[in-house]
């Protein structure tokens, strides 16, 4: 009767620890899968350690999403009954990360305001230089504007053009312009006589031929007379 007790009391106590475990068993839950978001989360960090590279439009939606993320993946109490906190904080950085854009490559433009700002304007004409200083200006705000972006290429691409342009374009005051040239005259030259004018030496040989012509023609009158009279 006691060993029968005693086997009646080591099963009992066997099935209670038995109970007890499967309980124990039953009440785990798996963790929650936080592999999608770790692998954000890295992506979003790498981001943040290369931040002036992108533009700050929407920079702080990063910067929040990644401390929300962060928060997350420290929570170990977190089970697959859990998971939709976790899928939660995925989206939201996957929407920051994918909201951020590079900034526009603004390299050459940087470059050529550089030589701009150089440039010794005295010397040019007025136009051209107030051409040159307007382009600059707008070069210099484009170049000062952070909110552009990668999309916004164009934008510093027409401002390099057109500040190239203007620096090209200046033009010194005292040259003058290719129509501006004084037209060729058809002046004689001082080789060149004009026609019919007479010289000193033509005009006594004239006076010389005169005379010869009035002797001669007083002589031929004389003759006629002296004919008449003697025939008479």
């Amino acid at each position: 009767k006691i060993l029968a007790e005693a086997g009646d009391t080591m099963q009992g106590e066997m099935d209670e620890a038995a109970n007890a475990l499967l309980n124990a068993i039953l009440a785990q839950r798996f963790k929650a899968d936080k592999s999608v978001l770790e692998e954000l989360v890295n992506r979003a960090t790498q981001m943040v350690e290369n931040a002036d590279k992108y533009v700050e439009t929407h920079w702080q939606e990063l910067l929040d999403a990644l401390t929300g993320a962060q928060a997350i993946m420290a929570d170990q109490t977190l089970s697959e009954d859990d998971q939709a906190k976790v899928d939660e904080a995925a989206d939201a950085l996957l929407d920051a990360i994918l909201a951020q854009r590079f900034k526009a490559d603004k390299s050459i433009l940087e470059d050529l305001i550089g030589k701009a700002e150089g440039i010794n304007l005295e010397g040019y004409t007025a136009e051209s230089v107030a051409t040159f200083r307007t382009a600059l200006q707008n070069a210099q705000a484009v170049m000062a504007d952070e909110t552009l972006s990668e999309d916004d290429q164009a934008v510093v691409n027409e401002a390099v053009a057109a500040l190239s342009e203007a620096m090209n374009g200046l033009t010194a005051g005292g040259a003058p312009e290719a129509s501006q040239k004084p037209e060729t005259t058809d002046k004689p030259q001082a080789t060149e006589k004009p026609e019919k004018v007479p010289q000193t030496g033509d005009q006594s040989l004239l006076l010389v031929y005169v005379a010869i012509l009035a002797s001669t023609v007083l002589l031929l009158s004389t003759a006629v007379v002296v004919r008449k009279q003697t025939r008479r």
